[in-house]
């Protein structure tokens, strides 16, 4: 858990037919993560049908912009190497369930 930023989660919305996002994933001290290694993963019952791909952007100096790859199995992915101590705010990030 992160202290300062709220921790990633998920909340569905529209009857069931949305996921919103929320919070902000951090990369552990220490740590890095490559391009395409899994930031977080979604818990079953939130995870899309197909793999979706959002706009984000990460606390990177600047804003670095990034996009988010959410697969069926709900593992979430930057397409941008994380550096320790950076996180990801997701709140505001939608995607359909149907």
């Amino acid at each position: 858990a992160n202290a300062t930023y709220q921790s990633a989660s998920v909340r569905i919305e529209e009857g069931g037919a949305a996921v919103r996002l929320r919070g902000a994933p951090l990369v552990k001290a220490g740590a890095t993560l490559a391009a395409g290694e899994t930031l977080c993963t979604l818990p079953t019952g939130t995870r899309p049908p197909a793999t979706v791909v959002l706009s984000g952007n990460t606390s990177h100096a600047q804003g670095t912009s990034t996009l988010l790859k959410i697969t069926s199995a709900g593992v979430v992915t930057s397409t941008i190497e994380l550096a320790e101590t950076v996180f990801v705010p997701l709140d505001g990030l939608i995607f359909n369930l149907t």
